[in-house]
């Protein structure tokens, strides 16, 4: 494989790794498959198309974090290698998922609210800015929180 891990997030039908065969047999060509056995567990979220393996939906690390292939390379002549791989999925930060404001209460010229933010990395802080409003009022955040 060309490599060992590969983006959360990115499309379905995304190259995620190019098949590389060695032969002592100078200019053989080779074709891919996935095939059963141990180390296969995996193999439906993948496609091969010539010698690129493509994955079949979009993947993200919270869910799954490494995936358990088997793969087979057979010459021209249908001799043929196979190998258990394991592709990992590289986390991104991903963008907040949900953004609440509760408690809205206005008290003089005093407006508060309750602002909660949630990350689907589990592990995020958070900045809320509020923009003026069109009589040049202003508000702005007291602090941030996870």
């Amino acid at each position: 494989l060309s490599a060992s891990s590969f983006d959360e997030n990115i499309p379905a039908g995304s190259t995620v790794a190019t098949l590389v065969t060695t032969d002592p047999d100078v200019g053989n060509t080779f074709t891919y498959s996935l095939v059963s056995g141990s180390g296969d567990s995996d193999n439906g979220a993948f496609s091969i198309d010539g010698n690129r393996l493509l994955i079949q939906a979009s993947p993200d690390f919270e869910s799954k974090s490494s995936f358990n292939l088997r793969i087979r390379s057979t010459d021209q002549g249908g001799l043929s290698v196979e190998r258990a791989v394991i592709l990992a999925v590289n986390s991104l930060n991903d963008g907040p998922a949900t953004f609440t404001i509760t408690g809205i209460r206005a008290v003089g010229q005093t407006l508060t609210a309750a602002v909660a933010t949630a990350d689907p990395d589990g592990n995020g802080s958070f900045s809320h800015t509020w923009q003026a409003s069109a009589n040049g009022t202003s508000w702005t955040t007291i602090g941030t929180g996870p």
